[in-house]
């Protein structure tokens, strides 16, 4: 998946526009680590991991072959995005492979409202993402592009200390269709999906300014824009 490079500036410009509108080698090996308690586990899971110099990637089970091919994902866009976002952390991005959605929502990892989003966001807790595999590669490297882009943006509006916080501040006034629709246009090509779906509001007389479609459909609005400054 390619980029147009033109975004890559496009970015900042438009954050800080947005913000002053609105005042290596793998080893696997196992890990005992302790979770979180606050869900019901159904499964004995029993963690292992692949490490990188950029990535974690716990799998479980007969999850190995799909930690492969998420570490393998994972490597493959991580610069592209890294490149895009102009930004750096130091710290490595924990993937956590679950073999199906049913495994991911009765894991008790992380809190209860992590798995309380709409279907189709990759879940993030600080620099940890869940993923879960349905069969379809493309599907599961969408929900790692969109994991990473987010987590990258996490850092840049939050920061990872007190005095990048108080350094970021002025972006925590961002619109949710901004950021999530950055994270969506991350994740994925604009397509005839999402084009069918935006050209169906409009003809229909449902979208008669942005201001609607974001109201609507705030993570459609956003992706249109992110694609739309590309373009």
């Amino acid at each position: 998946m390619k980029i147009n490079n033109n975004i890559k500036s496009s970015i900042f410009l438009c954050l800080a526009f947005a913000a002053f509108l609105m005042p290596s080698f793998l080893s696997a090996q196992n890990v005992n680590t302790e979770f979180g308690k606050n869900r019901i586990q159904y499964h004995d899971f029993e963690w292992w991991q692949y490490e990188t110099r950029d990535f974690i990637v716990y799998w479980y089970k007969e999850g190995r072959n799909i930690g492969e091919s998420v570490v393998q994902l994972a490597e493959l866009d991580h610069e592209e995005i890294r490149s895009l976002m102009e930004y750096r952390i130091s710290d490595k991005i924990e993937i956590l492979v679950y073999t199906d959605l049913t495994d991911l929502k009765q894991s008790n990892i992380g809190k209860e409202d992590v798995f309380g989003n709409s279907g189709g966001i990759t879940k993030i807790v600080n620099n940890k993402m869940f993923v879960y595999f349905n069969g379809d590669h493309n599907h599961l490297r969408e929900q790692i592009r969109q994991g990473i882009a987010r987590i990258y943006l996490n850092y840049m509006m939050y920061g990872s200390s007190l005095q990048e916080i108080v350094q970021n501040a002025v972006l925590l006034n961002l619109p949710d269709w901004f950021v999530e629709g950055l994270v969506s246009y991350i994740g994925e090509d604009w397509n005839t999906e999402l084009d069918n779906r935006l050209r169906d509001g409009i003809l229909s007389g449902k979208y008669n300014s942005f201001g609607d479609l974001i109201d609507d459909d705030p993570r459609l609005a956003g992706h249109s824009f992110w694609y739309f400054i590309s373009q």
